[in-house]
């Protein structure tokens, strides 16, 4: 796979550059370019709870309701999962990574391969076992 630089720049409107490494002797300009009027959005911690607050004890419902919250926020963007390009995913267990795996690759379809951290940490409430956090952009 081939690393990516990214450069932001500008005022206001700002513009975003994809620009791929090159090797030796390499065409300069750049694979894509995003210009002023994209829009990047940034998706605060998403996590597993109700409508009520509550928060099931299941790890599968839990990572369900998470991602639930992760859409509903693209979706009043006009945005969906194809425009992901980021996700933090917090667990607070650590033998809940490879099912939060599964599940995550399960909701995105295989389809969508956004850049993914898993950190394995504290959690805010003791009941919540994921939290997701994204960026997305088009």
């Amino acid at each position: 796979m081939r690393r990516r630089g990214f450069l932001l720049a500008g005022l206001g409107g700002a513009t975003l550059s994809v620009v791929p490494e090159r090797s030796a002797g390499a065409d300069a300009s750049p694979a894509h370019r995003l210009h002023a009027g994209s829009r990047l959005l940034f998706v605060s911690g998403q996590v597993p709870t109700d409508a009520d607050g509550a928060a099931p004890e299941n790890f599968d419902a839990q990572c369900a309701l998470a991602w639930d919250g992760v859409e509903r926020q693209l979706a009043a963007a006009d945005m969906g999962l194809a425009d992901l390009v980021r996700v933090n995913v917090f667990l607070a267990r650590a033998d809940d990574r490879r099912r939060e795996r599964a599940l995550r690759q399960a909701r995105l379809g295989g389809r969508v391969r956004p850049s993914v951290g898993v950190i394995v940490t504290g959690i805010y409430d003791e009941s919540w076992r994921i939290e997701i956090e994204a960026i997305a952009l088009a």
